[in-house]
């Protein structure tokens, strides 16, 4: 067991329930991503741990991070379990992020490079192309929605310099409300993960388009 306390301003109900969504935050634009606890409580839930927050205003904020030991004995006679290279992410990717949104591209950097994919970002849409003739990527993340070109305008430009990335494109999108966007990605067969994601979407989506 591991407990973090501060003796901080604290913070309200409405904070604390938010508190591990990906890019919630209360500081000021620019100055932070939101990302660090909401990555931090992915982890320690794939290690089958607990975190517990406890705050009051004035006073301060506790964290409570209890992680489990594994007796000598247990994993000794424990029978290993047989997973799906699909599913074990043995083949490492190259990756492109194409987001205009720095916490955004941070949040997919992250985790993609935690599962030992080589990950690279960029905010400008309009030197995507001339990136692609450059180097070769296995993954494309694309926001759907970026100033002067939208992701989807992106993608015909992409598959029509470079047919073999037609399937090899994830979109990133908060506009899964928008009719055109739902029937552009239905009729393509496009993978897709909506914002706010997790780091389990993130990564089942990976596993999908490998497995392709």
């Amino acid at each position: 067991r591991l407990i973090f306390k501060d003796d901080g301003p604290g913070m309200t109900e409405e904070v604390k329930a938010k508190l591990f969504q990906p890019f919630f935050t209360t500081k000021d634009p620019g100055e932070g991503t939101g990302l660090g606890l909401s990555v931090s409580h992915s982890i320690i839930l794939e290690h089958n741990g607990t975190i517990e927050v406890e705050s009051k205003l004035g006073i301060g904020t506790s964290f409570v991070i209890e992680l489990p030991i594994a007796s000598t004995s247990e994993s000794e006679t424990e029978t290993p379990t047989v997973v799906p290279v699909t599913q074990s992410l043995n083949r490492k990717a190259r990756i492109l992020i194409v987001d205009d949104e720095p916490s955004v591209r941070a949040f997919i950097k992250t985790i993609l490079t935690k599962n030992g994919h080589t990950a690279e970002g960029t905010g400008n849409p309009e030197e995507v192309l001339s990136i692609l003739e450059q180097d070769a990527y296995d993954i494309i993340f694309l926001d759907v929605r970026m100033p002067g070109i939208s992701g989807i305008e992106l993608y015909d430009r992409i598959i029509q310099r470079q047919p073999t990335m037609k399937n090899k494109v994830i979109f990133v999108t908060g506009d899964t409300s928008s009719l055109d966007v739902k029937a552009y990605l239905a009729n393509h067969n496009l993978l897709y993960i909506t914002k706010p994601f997790d780091r389990k979407t993130l990564e089942d989506k990976v596993i999908t388009l490998l497995s392709r």
